[in-house]
């Protein structure tokens, strides 16, 4: 019944949705792809329609990484309406953030240690699927038997959420922590991965818990270049 797969799915119906789940672990030399399932309905073999978004660790030429936004029809792919190159860390561990607005997807991922700005961020158009189901799925994409890979997928999930509202706690293009109450910075001076900052600028940044938890400032630690510049820092706000 073609290559093997595996997925996991509430019941939930969504037409316009947000949906997350964070990636912590996953075997970065096997022929997978792993991330969501959505808009799907007759979920079953041979059957299944909807969308997936998937990352395929060596999608790319050169045993690169890739993420594609696809559509499905008869559980077969029917073409990709949205692409970005990106080769993640499996030393590192990662947010996938999806949303849906009738036509219209984007796909964010974030590195967990930085929500405030998406490593890669695109989006797709198709009105193929108007409303379905959101899963979480993995499928080998071999073809060779003989490998002693076939067939095998390797992928941990976590702190999965989907909901027909995106939470509004947090400005785009950051995104709220997985875990409610956990304290994040949620934006920076310079942005992320910015260029030519002036150092008469400074570094600035806001932290919260996005509730009425409060950070220990005294067991905050700010590191710049290795070192613990916290004692330098000038803070304000409750603590």
């Amino acid at each position: 019944a073609g290559p093997a797969r595996v997925g996991s799915y509430r019941t939930n119906i969504y037409t316009d949705f947000y949906a997350a789940v964070d990636v912590i672990a996953w075997d970065n030399c096997l022929d997978q792809s792993f991330w969501f399932l959505f808009r799907a309905e007759n979920i079953g073999l041979a059957q299944t329609t909807g969308y997936v978004l998937n990352y395929n660790p060596q999608q790319a030429s050169g045993g690169r990484g890739q993420l594609q936004i696809n559509r499905v029809s008869g559980e077969q792919p029917t073409g990709t309406i949205g692409v970005a190159n990106i080769t993640l860390d499996p030393g590192r561990r990662y947010r996938f953030v999806l949303t849906a607005v009738g036509s219209d997807f984007t796909a964010r991922v974030y590195d967990l240690a930085d929500l405030t700005l998406p490593l890669a961020s695109f989006t797709a158009t198709d009105s193929f699927s108007s409303k379905g189901i959101v899963a979480l799925f993995n499928l080998y994409r071999g073809n060779t038997l003989t490998d002693p890979n076939a067939g095998r997928g390797d992928i941990t999930f976590d702190n999965f959420f989907a909901a027909a509202a995106p939470p509004g706690a947090v400005a785009p293009p950051g995104t709220p922590h997985s875990v409610p109450g956990m304290p994040q910075v949620v934006n920076r001076v310079p942005l992320s991965r910015a260029n030519f900052h002036p150092f008469t600028n400074g570094i600035s940044f806001t932290a919260t818990t996005l509730s009425t938890n409060r950070i220990d400032q005294a067991a905050s630690r700010m590191l710049l270049n290795g070192e613990d510049v916290w004692p330098n820092v000038k803070s304000s706000g409750s603590s």
